[in-house]
């Protein structure tokens, strides 16, 4: 399961169908990784998914693994693809 780019609206979901186990369950990134990918967003003119942009982050030691959505599943950067833009 990968990080979802549609973190707010499964919030909403969740909290209007009362699914408390889910709320729970969520992993909301650090405020960091959406002004980092917004940056990066821009200077490069592609729109990267959140979980990229926060693998790229706890590669480069911006955040730590217990902010990271399942750390010890991130792959070394040779591994990892490239084609992480949002469709």
């Amino acid at each position: 399961m990968k990080l979802s780019d549609k973190v707010i609206e499964e919030f909403y979901s969740a909290v209007a169908g009362n699914n408390n186990h889910f709320i729970y369950s969520l992993h909301i990134p650090l405020s960091d990784v959406f002004y980092t990918r917004e940056a990066v967003s821009n200077k490069f003119g592609k729109r990267f998914t959140l979980d990229y942009i926060e693998w790229a982050m706890l590669k480069e030691g911006m955040i730590s693994p217990r902010h990271c959505y399942q750390p010890e599943l991130k792959m070394s950067w040779d591994e990892y693809p490239l084609d992480k833009e949002v469709k």
